[in-house]
């Protein structure tokens, strides 16, 4: 699909998401684990409240640069004034997947931000497909989980994503979920996990090109 359809189903895809949070019981954004929250595209307020709520201090965009208008989307400098560093990885909507070497970066920017104890929200335009490919390959790298697990645990904390919307995703995940053992995991003969410990995880977690800024650490919580 070219850029030109993209733009025209841009707005009216973006007001069906809009119109879905305010009149179904799915959210704008849900907390995957301790440390990812996955959602759709966030407005200035959105990211304020993501500070103030959830203690985000980075954003990954999976967006091209046309969705991030300065209009409703806070600029690169506004986030680094918020304390909030912020990675783009354009993807094309509807028939794109991200690149392996998008992922690792994604991954390296998720875990840089993470390891300081904050969170990060990943989105595209409504935080079902592009984002969700994303945290699903994060999900397999982070918990060892195949695919499918990661699939089925990323839709059990927030139902709207469509990772079958694609014919090719479940290979494009397949692939991921490969070059993750290659790279992370290369001794790992089997897929064998404690499912005990990885849903006491969870149930802790319910209760609580690229372009790339990198915030000061020595940020507050106060945004104004």
């Amino acid at each position: 699909m070219g850029q030109f359809f993209e733009k025209v189903l841009f707005f009216p895809s973006l007001l069906a998401t809009l119109v879905s949070d305010k009149m179904t019981n799915q959210n704008w954004y849900d907390r995957i684990d301790d440390c990812l929250v996955a959602g759709a595209l966030p407005f200035r307020s959105t990211v304020k409240e993501l500070i103030a709520k959830e203690g985000v201090r980075g954003v990954l965009s999976m967006n091209q640069n046309f969705e991030l208008n300065r209009l409703w989307y806070p600029t690169p400098d506004e986030l680094d004034s918020w304390g909030v560093s912020f990675l783009q990885l354009p993807v094309a909507d509807y028939l794109a997947h991200p690149t392996w070497n998008q992922v690792e970066e994604g991954l390296d920017f998720i875990h840089h931000i993470c390891s300081r104890n904050h969170s990060v929200y990943v989105h595209c335009k409504a935080g079902k497909f592009r984002s969700a490919v994303m945290a699903a390959t994060y999900l397999m790298e982070r918990y060892n989980l195949t695919p499918d697990e990661a699939k089925d645990t990323l839709r059990s904390h927030r139902r709207q994503v469509w990772l079958s919307a694609h014919w090719d995703t479940a290979r494009v995940l397949q692939d991921f979920f490969e070059k993750i053992h290659a790279k992370y995991r290369p001794e790992v003969v089997s897929t064998t996990r404690d499912p005990i410990i990885l849903q006491k995880y969870f149930d802790m977690a319910d209760t609580g090109s690229s372009n790339t800024t990198f915030a000061n650490d020595t940020s507050t919580d106060s945004v104004s």
